[in-house]
């Protein structure tokens, strides 16, 4: 049985808690710490996916979300 969120697209011009340089050239996945135990699932569900940057994974250093995991994509310039 999958567990299935919403999904929200957003467009990023700053993310202001972790540098660009941290997530430039990757996918980066935060998560909060009630949350930790679902990153190697979703690392693995995603290496499925062919063409995808390095996948990294990051404990969120922001005030936790309703959300819970946001999956960051940051392709080169």
């Amino acid at each position: 049985m999958k567990r299935v969120g919403s999904i929200e697209e957003k467009i990023w011009n700053n993310y202001e808690e972790m540098p660009l340089v941290t997530l430039q050239d990757k996918l980066t996945i935060v998560f909060d710490p009630y949350e930790v135990n679902e990153v190697p699932l979703i690392k693995e569900q995603l290496k499925e996916i062919q063409n995808l940057p390095a996948i990294n994974a990051v404990p969120n250093r922001g005030k936790e979300s309703k959300w819970r995991l946001s999956l960051i994509v940051c392709p080169s310039k």
